[in-house]
């Protein structure tokens, strides 16, 4: 088994730039060191404060009502809603006309 290791090269024989001149260096002065604020704890007062109260909401599970053959009553007044409806016109185009609307409309 051949195992490659570094190998060490010459270093050039010509720098890669040659600039005209002195290049100047843009030296910026440090800032001032932050200094932390010192920490004064509010003064005491004889009034005790009450924690907030915070009303817990309880939460509601949707339950799927059928409506109307197969359509979920929570598709309601949303697109779901009306894909549910056209695909049941296209299924039984009756059911338009029962409602009175055009069909293909």
């Amino acid at each position: 088994m051949v195992v490659l290791a570094p190998v060490r090269l010459p270093a050039p024989a010509h720098p890669d730039r040659v600039y005209e001149g002195v290049v100047p260096v843009v030296v910026r002065e440090a800032a001032e060191p932050v200094r932390p604020v010192p920490v004064v704890p509010a003064p005491e007062s004889e009034e005790k404060a009450e924690p907030e109260r915070v009303a817990v909401e309880e939460r509601v599970t949707p339950v799927p009502a059928q409506t109307e053959a197969s359509c979920p009553g929570e598709w309601a007044d949303t697109w779901l809603w009306e894909l549910c409806r056209d695909r049941q016109q296209a299924v039984d185009p009756g059911t338009g006309a029962d409602r009175g609307l055009l069909p293909g409309i």
